[in-house]
Formats: structure tokens, sequence, C-alpha cells
């Protein structure tokens, strides 16, 4: 009887150890681990919009033909200063290459060129519409009052492009970056000015006008951040903020008196408007990459 109760266990044991090998031999194989692979090349595509207020000045020294004052004497209590806020959208594209040099960190370089139009003005730089004083607190020589109706000024970015390094983090399917370099830009520029004289008993002696517009290529330079996300299939999409300085214009003209009036025709005032240009942009958009987006590992 034990001889059998034994061999009974035997058999059991025996059963129990081929059913575990054989749900071993069954048991599926582990999911891969999805390594997300920055490096390769990629193009791409992006909008967004531009924000800035922009520090620029203004000064007016009279002219050969002012009355009574030497040329080169400031009118109006000396430089003006303000600011041009300024604001519109962009478009364009992006080529760059990254190297993903360990697990989490990620090198790079990129190019972009970006139509805009980002526009700002300033208007009544010294206030129009009132009698000023052309020498404040000079008595006679200040009291050869003159009525702006218009001295604006104006600037208009409509194209812009960077190059720029690039600095990663990168976390699964996720990458954070920091990134700058060099900007460069068209900068577009206008103003205008016009008014009147007046006698000291009132009425109309003279006017004077003067006006410029002017477009400098200028190169400055960049910095800011962004984050980038695999979307597969080689795609992915990004959001950065990149703060653009452009450097800084000044632009000199005449303002000039009509003939047939007093002061006889001849030049007024030169005007110097200076202004630079500082834009915080925003923007979102796509790449393709031309590696393989997931690798998958075991």
């Amino acid at each position: 009887m034990k001889k059998l109760a034994l061999v009974t266990s035997i058999f059991a044991l025996s059963a129990v150890s081929a059913s575990a090998a054989d749900m071993a031999v069954k048991a599926p194989p582990m999911a891969p681990v999805p390594v997300y692979d920055w490096t390769g090349w990629y193009v791409g595509g992006n909008v967004g919009g531009a924000t800035s207020s922009d520090p620029s000045s203004e000064l007016a020294v009279s002219g050969a033909a002012f009355p009574t004052l030497t040329p080169g004497t400031p009118l109006y209590g000396g430089t003006k200063t303000f600011h041009i806020d300024s604001s519109g959208a962009l478009g364009g594209g992006q080529v760059g290459y990254n190297w993903q040099t360990s697990a989490h960190i990620v090198l790079g370089v990129e190019a972009d060129i970006q139509a805009s139009n980002i526009t700002g003005s300033a208007n009544c730089v010294v206030g129009c519409g009132t009698p000023l004083n052309t020498v404040p607190g000079n008595g006679f020589l200040g009291g050869f009052p003159v009525t702006f109706s218009a001295d604006n000024v104006s600037h208009t970015i409509d194209w812009f492009g960077t190059v720029r390094g690039r600095v990663g983090y990168a976390a699964g399917s996720w990458l954070l970056y920091a990134t700058g370099g060099l900007a460069y830009g068209d900068v577009e520029r206008s103003g205008r000015v016009a008014g009147t004289t007046a006698g000291f008993r009132g009425g109309t002696l003279n006017t004077f006008a003067g006006s410029y517009n002017a477009s400098t290529d200028k190169t400055g330079w960049t910095v800011g951040a962004g984050v980038e996300t695999k979307l597969g299939n080689n795609w992915s999409f990004k959001a950065e903020y990149l703060y653009v300085d452009l450097g800084s214009t000044t632009d000199t003209f005449n303002t000039v008196y009509a003939a047939g009036g007093f002061p006889a025709a001849g030049v007024a005032a030169t005007r110097t408007d200076s202004a630079s240009y500082r834009d915080n942009i925003f923007r979102v958009g796509v790449n393709y990459h031309f590696n393989q987006a997931v690798v998958a590992k075991y």
C-alpha cells in the first residue's frame, strides 16, 4: 500500500513539472521597448507671430534757413525718446541635423527663413495740432512757434532668418531644447514730418515738410527654447520661442520750407530717427525626419 502511494506521488509531481515546463515554453515573448532616435536630417515648416516694443528716438536741429538760430541748434527740448510697438504674423521653413550623443543628450544645428509682416509705428512724436516753442524757455528765440500736422515714424520686418545651434534633453518621445545663434533680416523704415510756422500774432507764415524711406539688411543674434515630440511615421511637432535682436538703424533727413513764405525756402531742420529691433517670436511647426522615427529594442 505504501509503495502504491509513493508511486502515485511520483507521477503527480512529474505531471506538475511537465505542466510548468509546458507553460514556460508557451509564455509569450517580451514586448519590444521603443527607443526614439533623433539622429539625422529633417525639414519642416512653421507659422507664428511676433511682438516687440522697440526703443526709438528723434532729434531735430535747426537748419540753415531757420531764422535767428545757429544751424545745428537742438529744437523742441532735444532728443525725444519713445517706443514703437510692433506685431505681425510670420511663416516659413527650416532644415536641420541632430546628433543623439547618448540616451538623453541631443545636439543639433538648424537654419530657417521666414516671411513676415512685423510692423509698428509712432505718430506725432513731438505732438501735433498745438503750437510748440522751437527753443523752450529761451525768450524771443522760443517765441517762433511751429505747429506739426505730422511727425510719424514706422518700420517693418518683411523677412528674417536664423542659423542656430541646439542642445536638447530627450525623454521618451519628447525633446526639450535650448537654441541660439545668428539672426538676419530686412528692416524697412519710413518717416514723415509736416507743419506750419506762425507769426507772433497768429496766422500761417509758411509750411515745411520732409520724409524718407529706407531699407537695410541687418544681422544680429537670437536665443530661445522649445519642445518637440515624435508623432510617428517620421513626423514630429514642435513649439518654439525666440528672442531676435537685429541691432539698430539711424536715418537722417531734412524738412524744408516752401517757397514764397517766411522763413524763405530752404532747410528748416535736420532730423535723426533711431530705432532698435528686438522681437519676441512665438511659432509652432512640423518636421519630417529622414531617419527611422522609432527603433524597437528588446
